[in-house]
């Protein structure tokens, strides 16, 4: 009996089990972005009293209805918020028209912050114009005199994926502007 198995076993090359178990799990990772991006409402930004010099670098997340999440994320303003799949992608600026970055911040379903992006400098202005749903998880982002940018909600990879150490947030000069 233990040599017919260990025949079996033999007969099926390690490799062919390793690109079946890989592709079960890449779908099942894909299945999480399956609904796309959606435009939503869920959250706000607390606001800051006194100077803004004053203000500190991070402000409370609540829920739309005013209660907290107990999330600080960078920003002052909240400018979009979707949701993907399980995760939500929200988009911050810091409100200050000389000096503006953009912040992309794409949080769990717990609401734990998964990955970060910044579009800014020192000196120069990366105002957001405008957001354009590309569909499924990209999205292009226009920014006042300045490029636009395609970015996209990668779906998180495996546990043993190299790839996991990559940010989900995956933006591209968009050449369509």
């Amino acid at each position: 009996m233990l040599g017919a198995r260990s025949a079996r076993l033999k007969a099926q090359p390690a490799t062919r089990y390793c690109a079946a178990a890989t592709a079960a799990l890449r779908r099942l990772a894909g299945r999480r972005h399956a609904a796309g991006m959606q435009a939503v409402d869920a959250f706000q930004l607390a606001t800051h009293a006194g100077p803004y010099d004053a203000w500190p670098l991070r402000t409370p997340l609540l829920h739309a209805d005013g209660r907290p999440t107990g999330l600080t994320v960078p920003g002052y303003t909240l400018l979009h918020q979707f949701r993907v799949g399980d995760d939500w992608l929200l988009l911050t600026d810091w409100d200050c028209p000389y000096e503006e970055a953009t912040e992309v911040l794409l949080l769990d379903a717990q609401l734990r912050l998964v990955a970060r992006r910044s579009f800014g400098a020192p000196y120069a202005s990366w105002m957001l114009d405008g957001v354009d749903q590309l569909g499924g998880d990209a999205l292009r982002l226009r920014f006042v005199g300045g490029p636009a940018i395609a970015l996209r909600v990668a779906a998180p990879a495996p546990w043993w994926s190299p790839g996991r150490w990559r940010s989900r947030l995956r933006p591209c000069r968009d050449s369509s502007r």
